[in-house]
């Protein structure tokens, strides 16, 4: 079961806690609990340095110059769009 809770006006901890319990079952509760106290995760993304994006670039390059000379064939847009 979901519960949907709509409210824009801010609110103290306690104040939430209480809107929390009014409108959510205890299994909902407890789930919101395991999710709170779970550990952030670190951010998987890291910004690439400069060295990675100049090898990068080297590379694509090195890539349209093959594609031009017709020793491999790139992925078309389609292609490209489907993997995302």
């Amino acid at each position: 079961m979901e519960a949907t809770l709509k409210y824009s006006i801010p609110q103290s901890v306690m104040e939430l806690a209480e809107l929390i319990k009014s409108k959510f079952t205890a299994k909902e509760q407890l789930k919101l609990v395991q999710i709170l106290q779970k550990e952030p995760e670190e951010d998987e993304y890291e910004e690439p340095t400069k060295e990675q994006l100049l090898q990068e670039i080297r590379e694509a390059a090195e890539e349209v110059k093959l594609a031009r000379q017709g020793k491999i064939k790139l992925k078309t847009l389609e292609q490209l769009l489907d993997e995302l």
